[in-house]
């Protein structure tokens, strides 16, 4: 008989021995086992005798240490007795509390697991990961230990997080995702640990982002429906949370908590003096990318919802678009200056200010190769694209390009309307030296294309700031009308103080803009002051449409006026019908009483369609007059 035969022998024999004598007398069963023990420290089957009289005597702290010796001796190719030992552990972890009893078994292995040193702990778990089919199972289990048992979060958080990060892109995606956000995260807000990798905390940081951005931007897969409950504000919170903690973790510069009534501007400026702080480039460090890239989902987020408001029950969409100076200037040539950009109430300036901010976070997540590249990454990530695609619609005219702006608009993924296009294309010749023909047909298409719905007129759709300005202007039928025309008036204003050989078309222009300013009068009121001067001046005019397009009252007292004045030697001619008699006789003092007669008569009946819809005459006069407009701006 060899050795090694002899000692399993008597191995088997000393076992066998503690096993007869346990039921009568335990005293001596141990004796045997610890004969045993000591002759044949490394046999399993002692080993676990040893812990099941223990076990069986409710030792816990020995059943532990005597499990901790068999765990650790024998990790690397654990018996069948110690697997299935392991896996009435994990059982009994798992049960309620309101399941435990002390009577049961359960609850020896739950006293015992609290013995049990946290090395040994974390070879239970990875035995548990080893042996396990199901990762999303072992991450439950762990985040079950380290909430019933805290001292185990230190050990285990960051085994944690890498398996749910892995198992991110399983079949276990939904559920993995929703423990870590919902469960683990708020454990790390509470106690940030201090040994995570940083590759491990940009990935965190993602996800966080990803599964928010889900929710905010209405773009969740199906199987995320059941947590569609979560609200724009509550999402933001969490995300600024999670950068919050992250960069704790990172030791980064913190940031700011998110909070709705705080203007963007507040958050560029924090962001701005960390990136002035900033002891690398921005393209070596990840908390520019990631606070950028949160503060310019946030602001573009908030700029393309307040683009479209609900008024009245009906949605007003709103486009930034090209505008002009009140006062004329020369053509302003690229390169372009940022321009100032005309607010207006229910699309105020803070609108401007989220524009503003998403404008400065593209530029500086922009501003060099790298960190282009790792945005650019970042945000394909993100379900936000039509949002970014929209944004760089209004950033190419920001920045004017026109050339971008034009191919941006013709991507037929935006679903831009024949309208919107040609009112931006036709903002885009504003700043050409002259007005031109294709410019007046775009004008003409937009007209011809003029929504039903009217909203009322805007107040600030011109700046006496000078260079660039833009103006967020709705898209409805007013405001619309109300820009055009404003390009008309502006234009032929131009042309008559530039007027030199073709003074005989002065009447016409006068007219013309005089019917055109009726739209949003008063507030035109000094171009108005501007024609009467200019009338005066003449001693003269000429307006044979007058009976067909001038309704405003304040127009017709002034043209009253100037007719009974007895200073005044002005020669009107304001109908077909009195042309000749009045250029005769006004002259005169109106001695003709019949010619008075016959100008207040027209006056009456002028004042008396004071109350039509201004719109519709508009649209018709230039409808009518468009050739006589054509000749009159371009000499054709």
């Amino acid at each position: 008989m060899s050795l090694k035969t002899k000692i399993e022998n008597d191995e088997n024999y000393f076992i066998k021995k503690a096993k007869l004598a346990e039921e009568t007398d335990p005293f001596t069963a141990k004796a045997w086992i610890l004969t045993a023990k000591s002759l044949s420290p490394n046999n399993f089957d002692v080993q676990f005798e040893v812990y099941k009289q223990e076990k069986a005597a409710k030792n816990y702290a020995e059943a532990a240490k005597c499990f901790s010796y068999i765990m650790l001796t024998f990790q690397n190719q654990p018996p069948e007795l110690l697997r299935r030992e392991i896996i009435q552990l994990t059982t009994a972890l798992r049960a309620p509390e309101t399941e435990k009893n002390p009577k049961k078994e359960e609850d020896f292995y739950v006293e015992m697991f609290q013995h049990i040193s946290l090395e040994v702990q974390n070879r239970i778990l990875l035995s548990l990961k080893r042996d396990s089919d199901n990762s999303l199972d072992y991450c439950q289990f762990v985040l079950l230990l380290m909430k019933k048992f805290p001292q185990m979060l230190n050990v285990n958080l960051p085994h944690l997080l890498e398996a749910l990060v892995q198992n991110t892109s399983s079949g276990n995606q939904k559920n993995c995702i929703k423990m870590l956000l919902f469960e683990v995260v708020p454990i790390i807000i509470q106690k940030p640990p201090s040994d995570l990798s940083a590759s491990l905390v940009h990935r965190i940081l993602t996800l966080g982002l990803e599964f928010y951005t889900s929710q905010i931007f209405l773009l969740l897969p199906a199987e995320f429906s059941d947590t569609v409950n979560l609200t724009p504000p509550i999402c933001w919170s969490r995300i600024f949370e999670i950068v919050d903690v992250c960069g704790r973790i990172l030791k980064w510069e913190p940031f700011l908590p998110y909070n709705s009534s705080w203007s963007k501007d507040v958050y560029w400026q924090k962001l701005y003096h960390i990136v002035s702080l900033s002891s690398t480039r921005p393209s070596e460090n990840k908390q520019i990318l990631f606070y950028g890239t949160c503060l310019f989902i946030v602001s573009l987020h908030d700029y393309i919802n307040s683009m479209k408001q609900k008024v009245d029950d009906n949605e007003i969409r709103y486009i930034l678009i090209e505008t002009m100076r009140e006062e004329n200037e020369p053509p302003i040539k690229p390169p372009y200056r940022e321009p100032n950009i005309i607010t207006n109430p229910r699309c105020d300036k803070e609108v401007a200010i989220l524009f503003r901010t998403a404008v400065q976070c593209w530029q500086l997540l922009q501003s060099n190769e790298i960190l282009q590249i790792d945005f650019k990454q970042l945000l394909l990530s993100l379900p936000c694209s039509p949002y970014v695609n929209q944004f760089l619609v209004d950033l190419a005219f920001y920045l004017g390009q026109p050339e971008e702006s034009q191919t941006l608009m013709n991507d037929s993924t935006l679903g831009t309307s024949n309208l919107e296009k040609n009112l931006r294309y036709l903002s885009l010749t504003l700043h050409q030296p002259t007005f031109q023909v294709p410019a007046f047909e775009l004008m003409m298409k937009v007209l011809a294309d003029l929504p039903s719905q009217t909203d009322k007129y805007v107040k600030n759709i011109t700046s006496n700031v000078a260079g660039r300005n833009m103006v967020f202007l709705p898209l409805t039928k007013r405001p619309i009308l109300q820009y055009c025309i404003k390009i008309l008036v502006k234009t032929l204003k131009a042309k008559l103080e530039n007027e030199t050989q073709h003074y005989r078309d002065s009447n016409s222009i006068l007219g013309s803009m005089l019917v055109l300013i009726q739209l949003n009068y008063p507030s035109e009121i000094k171009t108005a002051e501007f024609i009467f001067e200019r009338i005066r001046s003449k001693q003269s005019f000429s307006f044979p449409d007058f009976s067909t397009y001038i309704i405003c009252p304040d127009f017709l007292e002034e043209f009253m006026y100037l007719y009974t004045n007895e200073s005044s030697k002005i020669q009107l001619e304001l109908s077909p019908q009195t042309a000749t008699a009045l250029t005769r006789r006004i002259g005169t003092r109106g001695s003709d009483r019949g010619i008075k007669d016959e100008f207040k008569q027209l006056i009456r009946k002028q004042m008396a369609r004071s109350n039509e819809e201004i719109e519709p005459l508009i649209l018709h006069f230039i409808t009518q007059e468009r050739n006589t407009l054509m000749q009159l701006i371009f000499d054709k």
